[in-house]
């Protein structure tokens, strides 16, 4: 027998279903509205906050400001409260004038600047003939604080390295410590071309080939001169990579597969822990190697140095290195500022990261006197680092090119 409801109680029945699917949908869209404000709302505090800053400075300043550098100043802050020592903010000025940099040539003073982990101030390792720098009287060795007022303690490495750079004709002012001086210099920027890669012959049988940096076209011209010392009767090699402020990463992979056998020779990672592998091919150079490095080796020059020590390809001599383990992009912003911001982690075929640890090298050999490397002329006397990765390749040949 089927039991009979009345009208109230359907009603009642109605009602409920209808108040609880009122309460679900409400605590249904309450929690998509608070998880899409949790993103809004800090984006909210920081404009805030800045709009605060504003009015104050607006309601009690007495002095006049730039918006635009107020603007530039609150971004930079931005990156360097990030704590990463690779990432840094470009204005717009100078963005534009460091968008030739590592063409093989840029615009700027004329000096190879080196890296050192927490250090206030840029070394020169090299200064260019003919440069600004050179006219100037610049010294390698001579230490750069600040350009145009910048500090390098406060920009850091890569950020005061920018600033160097410009439109061809501009001046531009750097601190310099020598010794116990701090003097004072203006400089007006010039087009300055180098020479990349430097190859020589010793013995009749050891070729030196030196990278100074990893810039567009330098992977060519190290095959080339890689082609050019075999042909003269090179049988082993070494690769010079002090002072290296490293470059572009396609121009590292470029020369590593020249150098190794098939197999992985770069991992990557990016913030979602997706990881990349590049490998090389299984044509490669067969020959007895050392790699020369210091302390001022960075980033892809060190990476070039542990992967072929890594691999047992080369004995590696000298000091160990800065230790860098982070790739970064350049982010154009909608007013021709940009962003340049870590983006990578990047690892050995061993999946070892350079971060912490740098290149450690296989024989420690410190050269007393590091001004020589900005010398043309190679003295083995004086240069005991090169002396010693000769040494250790004397009385070795190979064939030359496997697959």
């Amino acid at each position: 027998m089927k039991k009979q409801y009345s009208f109230f109680q359907v009603l009642l029945f109605v009602l409920l279903t209808a108040s609880v699917t009122l309460v679900l949908t409400f605590y249904y869209t309450e929690s998509r509205i608070i998880s899409r404000l949790s993103s809004v709302s800090e984006a909210q505090q920081l404009f805030l906050k800045l709009n605060e800053v504003k009015r104050c400075v607006d309601a009690n300043f007495v002095g006049d400001y730039d918006t635009d550098a107020l603007v530039d100043g609150a971004v930079e802050g931005y990156i360097e409260a990030l704590g990463d020592k690779w990432s840094y903010y470009l204005t717009a000025e100078e963005y534009e004038a460091t968008a030739s940099n590592l063409s093989g040539g840029f615009t700027g003073i004329g000096v190879r600047v080196s890296y050192e982990v927490e250090a206030d101030a840029m070394k020169i390792a090299e200064v260019y003939k003919e440069s600004p720098a050179a006219t100037a009287g610049l010294l390698a060795e001579d230490e750069i604080i600040a350009v145009d007022g910048s500090t390098v303690k406060s920009v850091g490495y890569d950020g005061a390295r920018s600033l160097l750079q410009g439109e061809t004709g501009t001046p531009v002012q750097i601190t310099v410590r020598r010794g116990e001086e701090t003097l004072e210099f203006t400089l007006t920027r010039a087009y300055v071309r180098e020479e990349n890669v430097i190859s020589s012959l010793r013995d009749g049988k050891i070729a030196s080939i030196r990278i100074k940096e990893y810039a567009d076209g330098v992977d060519t011209e190290f095959e080339k001169q890689l082609a050019e010392m075999i042909e003269d009767g090179a049988t082993s090699f070494v690769f010079d990579m002090r002072n290296n402020g490293g470059g572009k990463l396609s121009v590292l992979l470029n020369i590593l597969d020249r150098l190794l056998p098939e197999g992985v020779i770069f991992i990557s990672e990016d913030r979602a822990g997706s990881r990349e592998e590049f490998n090389s091919d299984s044509e490669h150079l067969s020959a007895p190697m050392t790699v020369l490095i210091n302390k001022n080796t960075y980033s892809a020059a060190e990476y070039f140095a542990a992967v072929l020590q890594e691999a047992g390809k080369a004995t590696v001599v000298g000091e160990k290195t800065t230790g860098k383990g982070y790739g970064q992009a350049t982010v154009e912003l909608s007013d021709g500022s940009a962003l340049v911001i870590s983006t990578i982690r990047y690892f050995t075929p061993q999946n070892r990261s350079l971060a912490a640890t740098g290149c450690v090298p296989n024989e420690t050999v410190v050269l007393e006197d590091n001004a020589i490397l900005s010398s043309s002329r190679v003295d083995l006397e004086r240069d005991t680092q090169l002396r010693r990765a000769c040494e250790l390749l004397l009385g070795t040949s190979s064939g030359l090119y496997s697959e």
